[in-house]
């Protein structure tokens, strides 16, 4: 074996591991515009989805300000990973809006296609008829699945749910008493899908809030 062959397989299973090692990989693809700032809150909201991963912590909720990475972490690179470390796991990301569930399942789509996500992850394949941008699922059943509050998953059943920016729309509709029940609602729907782990806002149930 050479030296470089050795390093190559160390970095794979450094990535398959760490999430945020992962993350940090996962970000040139997820947006090739910016290059990544490690900042120590990274490392705090990674470890946290991790332990959410490992079953040391069930639900979770994440608050942090606009334009943190919240979603490209939570939402975007966390089902990537635990579809990889197991091609089993169903998830379910839900959104505020359609348009934004539709953006996050396309740049989760570009990781798990990505060459680099093969080699590491060299057990998880997408199925050739479960394909799609939106829902994908792996040949061993798994996958992702993405829908708005409005949609809702019905008829699923998931292991992980997370929920991004759920009353996000509120913002446009502040006093909206019709809104806020409805984020209610979804809430309700959505509980009775899953049933072990949830995180508002990363995690076995996580919604991501800005």
């Amino acid at each position: 074996m050479t030296d470089t062959t050795a390093l190559n397989r160390a970095l794979r299973g450094i990535l398959a591991t760490d999430f945020y090692a992962f993350f940090e990989r996962a970000f040139r693809d997820i947006d090739q515009r910016l290059n990544l700032i490690p900042a120590r809150y990274i490392e705090l909201l990674t470890q946290t989805l991790t332990d959410v991963a490992h079953g040391k912590q069930l639900r979770a909720i994440i608050n942090l300000p606009p334009r943190h990475l919240k979603s490209l972490i939570a939402s975007v690179a966390f089902p990537a990973w635990l579809l990889g470390n197991d091609p089993t796991k169903r998830i379910a990301v839900i959104s505020h809006s359609q348009s934004l569930a539709n953006d996050l399942a396309i740049r989760c789509h570009r990781i798990m296609e990505a060459g680099w996500y093969r080699e590491v992850f060299p057990r998880t394949r997408l199925a050739a008829d479960r394909n799609r941008r939106l829902d994908f699922e792996t040949d061993q059943g798994g996958g992702r699945f993405a829908a708005s509050i409005d949609t809702g998953v019905t008829g699923r059943g998931f292991d992980v749910i997370i929920i991004d920016d759920p009353l996000g729309a509120r913002r446009k509709v502040r006093d909206s008493t019709q809104q806020r029940d409805r984020g209610v609602r979804g809430y309700a729907r959505l509980s009775s899908r899953q049933p072990g782990s949830w995180c508002r806002g990363g995690g076995a149930s996580a919604t991501t809030r800005e």
